[in-house]
């Protein structure tokens, strides 16, 4: 089987009206992130083919699990595209059980200056705090700049942070938790919006000063395929999971078209023709820590 995915799209106070154009959202909210291969209840991409057009992709899970390769209990991937117009919160993420979430950037287009925030240089829990509270923070914050085609691992614990220009790619574990270290004393309705300091600094390592530039991991890997011929693929044991960053083409002899999700089922043979470039996804492994 192989279906096209309609995301869930996101609102955030750093977002635009970019994505809400793309996807033909009508809305003048604010969307941050158009999330393509979803699960996660109440954000969840919908097919938009054949028989199951309209139908919520959990629930063709659920029911034809067999199309998943033998995945058991929740799905554990989850893929978005981001677009940051204003600078995202510096954060951290779980490092175990449910809510654990290592994830993965492939950088589709950036600003001129544009930058990430990858990992800190402070020696101490103590040393960050300090800073922190003395408004010393950007100190200690190791800033990369970056350019369309870079990826990068984001793995469990790592401080990080998007700054504004960017447009990427993330693939992640199925965890929708986030703690947030500094958020640049925004105001949302009058107010800050909170910070997760505690849970942060449990997870937090210190120093934190390697980057991983690459994509695969022991959850998921994403291949970077660029197009101008036929190419004849065959999906994984828990499927392939393609979005489309721009060009042309046909997946079989169905339409294929720049900033479209596809999910194409377990062991399903397929073929990619046009000018096209995709980024292919695998689930890596079955369940979640």
């Amino acid at each position: 089987m192989i279906v096209r995915l309609k995301p869930y799209l996101e609102p955030k106070l750093w977002g635009s009206t970019k994505l809400n154009k793309r996807y033909r959202h009508h809305t003048d909210e604010y969307i941050g992130e158009a999330w393509g291969i979803s699960m996660i209840t109440h954000k969840e991409s919908v097919i938009q083919d054949g028989d199951y057009d309209g139908m919520p992709f959990s629930m063709l899970y659920k029911e034809r699990p067999a199309l998943f390769g033998g995945l058991e209990g929740e799905f554990p991937l989850l893929i978005k595209v981001l677009d940051a117009h204003d600078d995202l919160s510096i954060q951290v993420h779980p490092k175990e059980g449910e809510e654990e979430k290592n994830e993965a950037w492939f950088v589709l287009d950036a600003e001129k200056d544009a930058k990430l925030i990858l990992g800190h240089k402070s020696e101490s829990l103590e040393i960050f705090q300090t800073a922190l509270k003395e408004k010393r923070f950007s100190e200690l914050l190791l800033t990369y700049d970056v350019s369309k085609g870079d990826r990068f691992f984001i793995d469990a614990g790592k401080l990080h942070g998007i700054g504004k220009g960017i447009e990427l790619f993330e693939i992640q574990q199925a965890s929708d938790t986030t703690y947030r270290v500094y958020d640049y004393d925004r105001l949302v309705k009058g107010k800050k919006r909170p910070l997760h300091l505690a849970d942060a600094f449990k997870v937090m390592r210190f120093p934190d000063d390697q980057v991983q530039k690459k994509m695969k991991n022991p959850y998921f890997t994403v291949e970077h395929l660029i197009l101008n011929q036929e190419m004849t693929l065959g999906a994984h044991q828990y499927g392939d999971y393609l979005y489309v960053i721009r060009g042309k083409g046909k997946i079989n002899e169905r339409t294929l078209s720049a900033h479209e999700f596809v999910f194409v089922s377990s062991h399903e043979k397929y073929q990619l023709k046009g000018q096209l470039e995709v980024l292919k996804s695998t689930i890596l492994k079955a369940k979640k820590n």
